[in-house]
């Protein structure tokens, strides 16, 4: 014989899961968690960040002119100042010397898109400008440079060639290794 129905007076409980027919008290509970399963899968899906370039990437593939006609890689251009790099790439920079390639300016590395770049500042202050940025990862050769980028003029050929932008940039390529860019110090 089948169990009567709970009186208005009895609280159902969990005792009869399995018989059909059976109340339960948990249903109220599984409609709250996939309601907050949804909610979070939605969140989660809308606030995934852009899709960025993996490390396979060519570096000059995400080079680009920004709206100024500078180039800039993921957000980073010469003349923007520290602050605005630090904005940029999420995080505080971190010291580095730089003095080899760079004439002795301020540099600061940062992990952008999964690489390491290391950004030439004119001084130590939070609005010294960026003068030059260099992003380690695979360079492309300079026939790709000036496919890339055909009003582009190259002024040194050869292994490591140098390009100059209509905004008086340098474009370094360096094979294997990298790029360089911005106001690029060659001494």
């Amino acid at each position: 014989m089948p169990a009567p129905p709970p009186s208005d007076n009895e609280t159902r409980t969990t005792t009869g899961r399995g018989r059909p027919g059976a109340p339960t008290d948990n249903q109220p509970f599984l409609v709250v968690a996939a309601v907050c399963l949804a909610a979070t899968l939605f969140a989660a899906f809308v606030s995934a960040p852009a899709a960025v370039p993996d490390r396979t990437t060519p570096v000059l593939a995400t080079l680009a002119f920004d709206d100024a006609g500078q180039l800039a890689w993921n957000g980073l251009s010469a003349g923007m100042t520290r602050r605005e790099a630090e904005r940029v790439v999420g995080s505080p920079l971190e010291p580095v010397p730089v003095q080899v390639e760079r004439c002795g300016e301020t540099g600061a590395a940062a992990r952008v898109a999964g690489r390491t770049a290391v950004l030439s500042f004119a001084g130590p202050g939070a609005e010294a400008p960026l003068r030059a940025v260099s992003v380690a990862g695979r360079a492309a050769s300079g026939a790709a440079v000036e496919a890339r980028f055909p009003s582009m003029e190259q002024v040194v050929a050869g292994p490591r060639p140098i390009y100059r932008t209509a905004a008086d940039e340098l474009l370094v390529v360096e094979p294997g290794a990298g790029i360089d860019f911005g106001e690029v110090c060659l001494d």
